[in-house]
């Protein structure tokens, strides 16, 4: 679970990309999230979110597959709650 630093580094990272709406189902949000950054065509903001998310390297992450590397940001978007990541900043008066 991230620090609040740095969840709010990953709203800062994502907050562009979070959809209007929540979806009731986590991965369908993810996969909204992801869509709009792919559309953004903003891997820096990816490769940052990842490494944010893992804990890991730029390093550690050029050798791993890309299925291990979603699973990460599944896995970690999900446990960091991010269906809850705008209205927690918005009611701290963040961003």
């Amino acid at each position: 679970m991230l620090n609040l630093s740095d969840a709010l580094k990953l709203y800062d990272l994502i907050g562009q990309y979070l959809p209007d709406i929540i979806s009731d189902d986590p991965l369908d949000y993810i996969d909204d999230i992801l869509s709009n950054m792919e559309l953004d065509n903003n891997n820096d903001d990816y490769t940052k979110i990842v490494q944010l998310l893992s804990g890991k390297s730029l390093d550690d992450l050029l050798v791993m597959s890309g299925d291990e590397i979603i699973s990460l940001v599944l896995l970690g978007l999900i446990e960091n709650k991010v269906t809850n990541l705008r209205a927690f900043c918005e009611n701290m008066n963040y961003g």
